[in-house]
This record gives structure tokens, C-alpha cells and sequence, in this order.
């Protein structure tokens, strides 16, 4: 998740402030309805304790776990499958029999909500750059303040009209609807982020096309490999320099894309003139050589 569009970060916050929201009304839930738990499952003051520090058990041992994954693997990905699970965690609280399904299935919610603060923490860094995220921090925070309220207001009222069950059954799978934006904005992001090799794909292929069609209309082959590879090499240079450089994110993608573009102009030529200069006995040699060369880059730029 890269800081390619400013409205897609704004939105992406927004999103997780409601996911928070969602995350504090959904551990709350319990404490709400814990009267009228006990009562029907004769719990004791002890069993009560026990259900509600189930959460945190679970919740507490997974934060190193989902630290860790979350630096290794996509976060945006594994925040959706953390939501999901917490989700349906809470439905099946409402389903629950037996003090011993409660129990599970409050281990299984700390579970879920474990991906949130570590998701959230790598989310802002890879969005926002060291001076600007104050703001986002903040209305992240916000919803650990609401989500409290909201599930001590909205859940003493809905246990009182529906029933405690309605309550963890209705919020959970009605909660499953905001992996539609976050899905949708992943995807979104997705899309900026494969622009400049869908700009070079179609560049090379025009290229190669072009450059043939000048060679057959009585172009030297060795003036059209030349004129279509330094062309492009020089123009992606060229434009890569201002795209690492500006500090708007829009701009600074429009320039990634052109100096892309160059670059498929570029490469659409460039092993033509090794087949040329290298002949049937040797193309295969002089390719090796040069990919060789080509990819000591990769080896030591890291």
C-alpha cells in the first residue's frame, strides 16, 4: 500500500476509523449484555470474569504474531482477514449454548481484533510520510473513544427491544459490509500502482510493431534499433529524475509512467540489436552476457 493518491489515503482512513469503531462496539458487547448472560446461563461471578478476560488472552498473545506478519506479508490483506474473523466471531457469540462456546468464541474475536493496532501502525507508515501523521493517528484514535459509547448505547438498546442475541449476531454480519470499501479501495490502490508497467507493456509492444514497420519502409535496421533504444533509454532517464523528486503524489506518478513508457520503447529494441549484432550462432551467448550485466544492478543495489 504505497502513498499514490490522496484521496485513496484519506479514504483508506476513514475506513479504519469505522473498523475501529466496529472493533471497540464488538469487544464491548459482552460487558452489555453481561446481566442478562448470567442470568440465562446461571454464570458466577467467576465464569463472568473468565468470559470477559477470555478477549484479552487471546488478543494479548496475538499482537507479537500479527507484529510480525504484518511486516512480512501484505497488510492490507491480512487486516481484511483479521476483520472477517472478528466479525464472525461476534455472530457466533450469539449462537452460543453453553458457557464453554462463549468462551471459545470470545477467544476467537481477540483473535480477530488482534490484527488491529499493528495493522493500523504499518498502514499510517507506508501511507504517510514522518510529518503528517499526527492527523490520521489521531482519527484512528477517535474510534477507540466512539466504539465504547456506541456499544454501551446502541447495545443496552438493542438487548432491550431484540435480545442479547440479535445484539452479536445483527452487528457481526452486518459489520462484513465494510469489507466492500476496503476491498474496493485495495483493488484501487492495486490499479495505480500497475499503471506504469501497463504503460510500458503497451509501449514495448508499439514500439517493436513501429520500429519494424520503419525497417520495411526502407529504414536502416541498424539506424530504427538505434533511434527507437536510445530514444527511450534517454527519455526514461530523463523523466525519472523529476518522479523521485516532486511531492505531489499525483505528478509524481504521471512522470513514473512516462519514464516507463520510455522504457518500453527502449526494450522493445534493445535485444534486436544483440540478435543483429550476434547472428543465429550466437544470439543465444550475447543475450546471456547481457542480461548478466544487466541484472548486477538488482544484485547490488539492495
Amino acid at each position: 500500500m504505497s502513498p499514490t493518491h490522496t484521496s485513496a489515503r484519506w479514504g483508506i482512513v476513514v475506513l479504519l476509523l469505522l473498523s475501529v469503531c466496529i472493533n471497540y462496539v464488538d469487544r464491548g458487547s459482552l460487558s452489555v449484555a453481561a446481566p442478562v448472560l448470567s442470568d440465562e446461563f446461571l454464570l458466577s461471578p467467576r465464569k463472568l470474569g473468565y468470559l470477559l478476560s477470555a478477549f484479552f488472552w487471546s488478543y494479548t498473545a496475538f499482537q507479537l504474531v500479527v507484529g510480525w506478519l504484518v511486516d512480512r506479508y501484505d497488510v492490507k490483506w491480512i487486516y481484511a482477514g483479521g476483520f472477517l474473523v472478528w466479525s464472525l466471531a461476534m455472530a457466533a457469540t450469539g449462537l452460543a449454548n453453553s458457557f464453554a462456546a462463549l468462551f471459545a468464541a470470545r477467544l476467537v474475536l481477540g483473535i480477530g481484533e488482534s490484527v488491529f493496532l499493528p495493522s493500523v501502525s504499518r498502514i499510517v507508515v507506508r501511507l504517510f510520510p514522518a510529518e503528517h501523521r499526527g492527523l490520521p493517528n489521531a482519527l484512528v484514535d477517535v474510534g477507540t473513544k466512539i466504539g465504547p459509547g456506541l456499544s454501551t448505547l446502541l447495545g443496552g438498546l438493542f438487548i432491550g427491544r431484540y435480545g442479547w442475541r440479535a445484539l452479536f449476531i445483527g452487528v457481526g454480519l452486518a459489520s462484513l459490509l465494510w469489507l466492500l470499501p476496503w476491498i474496493y479501495s485495495v483493488e484501487q490502490m492495486a490499479v495505480f500502482g500497475s499503471l506504469p508497467f501497463w504503460g510500458m507493456a503497451v509501449a514495448s509492444l508499439t514500439g517493436g510493431w513501429a520500429s519494424d514497420r520503419w525497417i520495411d519502409r526502407g529504414g536502416t535496421p541498424t539506424r530504427v534499433r538505434k533511434t527507437f533504444a536510445g530514444t527511450g533509454l534517454i527519455l526514461c532517464a530523463a523523466l525519472m529524475l523529476p518522479a523521485a523528486f516532486v511531492m505531489n503524489p499525483t505528478l509524481s506518478l504521471g512522470f513514473l509512467i512516462a519514464s516507463c513508457v520510455s522504457l518500453g520503447i527502449f526494450t522493445s529494441n534493445v535485444w534486436a540489436i544483440t540478435q543483429t549484432l550476434a547472428g543465429p550462432e550466437a544470439a543465444g551467448k550475447w543475450t546471456g552476457i547481457q542480461n548478466f550485466i544487466g541484472n548486477l544492478g538488482a544484485v547490488i543495489s539492495p
